[in-house]
């Protein structure tokens, strides 16, 4: 005889399968909304920091210049963390740390991924080139750098190689190739290290500026007033722009308060030309050169920073020396240059007046010959000194050479000023 199930049971039943139905369910929807959730933050990951030459990207790739170091993490993070085993996810995320200046997280995810993926290769490569987040035992070096492009590079410069190359490593391997070659080159009187050095320096438009900085060369300020204007240019660009997205990493405070204030004055020496060593090219080209000067030094901060980063050995180095050269700046002084400085803080004396010196031997051969075309450029000098008095005495000396030095009636101006105007009219005479 059957036995027959009760309602109960059979209710029981019923419950249990709808429990297991619901249960797969919910799993089922949570696991689509995980997936959902994955693919989305890779998508958002690659549209803050997907490289434009990176053939594996699904969105427009992002410059250097315009990728957003902070939000790129965000993102990017939240990607890796949903995709672990995504390696253009943690190479996204290793960009924008590195970017962002963070070299020793973004060198770690690039080993990460670099296996997988030839752009993280690269990058490394650029780690061991400029001696970024690098592991502790491990160096700069530019031949390791290489190993690490040529890697990157693969079947684009191996044809035997399966591995699809990454576009910006052949040009890394070409360029470093080159350089490489050219560093055996050079003259024996120089060493290995400092050969790389120099070569890395030729990006800045003052190279020879900033590699005197990294060495820590002693500037001869005296022979090269020009220097003052180059670092006036290159401070006031710390101060003014030099501001990293990451948070807010600051260059200005590197700089000392003390290198701060010896710059001014010095740069107020060497307009006035008491820098200038007594040479008469150097004083008269000058002016001239002063704005061109002043904005290489500009480019040459923004270069350096935006290259290595407020915070790497490269910068700090420089930065040292910098302050270094600028505190001892007086000591290099000529014994000539300290009795015009002197001169130069004495209250109620015109500007162009403890100018005049600097000119005062300008155009006189010491055998006593007149050269014309130096007196010419004499007087051009000196009256670039002048203010609007100055001038006016100036000109008036030019126009009636014979005349004395005495303010016209017919010319109504203050004491202050007639004083200017003789003073400039006497030294016209003077020089002429």
């Amino acid at each position: 005889m059957t036995k027959r199930s009760s309602p109960y049971s059979v209710c029981v039943v019923v419950i249990a399968i709808l429990f297991t139905i619901f249960h797969s369910a919910i799993s089922l929807a949570q696991s689509v909304s995980t997936s959902n959730e994955s693919v989305i933050s890779l998508q958002e990951c690659d549209a803050a920091a997907s490289h434009p030459n990176d053939p594996r990207r699904t969105a427009p790739g992002v410059s250097d210049e315009q990728l957003i170091p902070g939000r790129a993490i965000q993102l990017c993070e939240k990607a890796v963390q949903l995709n672990p085993t995504n390696a253009r996810a943690k190479f996204e995320l290793a960009r924008a740390y590195w970017l962002g200046q963070d070299d020793k997280k973004a060198f770690r995810l690039f080993a990460q991924a670099g296996n997988n993926y030839p752009p993280a290769l690269k990058y490394i490569g650029d780690a061991y080139l400029e001696g970024r987040g690098l592991p502790k035992g491990e160096n700069q070096d530019a031949n390791t750098a290489l190993v690490w492009y040529k890697r990157s590079c693969g079947n684009l410069c191996k044809s035997a190689s399966t591995v699809p190359g990454f576009p910006d490593a052949r040009n890394a391997v070409n360029e470093l190739t080159q350089r490489l070659q050219e560093e055996r080159d050079v003259n024996i009187h120089t060493n290995k290290h400092e050969n790389r050095t120099k070569a890395s320096f030729n990006i800045f438009q003052m190279p020879e500026i900033i590699k005197a900085l990294y060495n820590g060369t002693p500037i001869d300020w005296q022979g090269h007033a020009y220097v003052a204007q180059y670092l006036d240019g290159f401070i006031s660009e710390m101060h003014e722009k030099i501001l990293f997205l990451n948070g807010g990493q600051f260059c200005a405070p590197l700089i000392s308060a003390e290198a701060t204030s010896r710059l001014g004055p010095l740069k107020q020496r060497a307009s006035y030309g008491a820098l200038g060593g007594g040479g008469y090219d150097n004083m008269l080209n000058g002016p001239q050169r002063t704005q061109m000067v002043t904005d290489a030094g500009r480019r040459d901060a923004l270069m350096l920073f935006n290259k290595f980063g407020c915070e790497s050995g490269v910068s700090r180095t420089i930065i040292k020396n910098m302050n270094i050269a600028l505190s001892r700046s007086e000591d290099t002084y000529s014994s000539v240059s300290r009795d015009m400085l002197n001169s130069m803080d004495r209250p109620g004396v015109p500007g162009f007046m403890y100018k005049e010196n600097t000119y005062a031997n300008l155009g006189k051969p010491v055998d006593g010959s007149r050269d014309e075309n130096k007196i010419i450029a004499r007087l051009n000098a000196f009256e670039k000194t002048l203010d609007d008095d100055g001038h006016m005495g100036f000109n008036f000396a030019k126009e009636h050479p014979s005349a004395p030095c005495v303010v016209p009636r017919d010319i109504a101006i203050a004491v202050e000023s007639a004083t200017k105007f003789q003073a400039a009219c006497k030294k016209y005479k003077e020089l002429r």
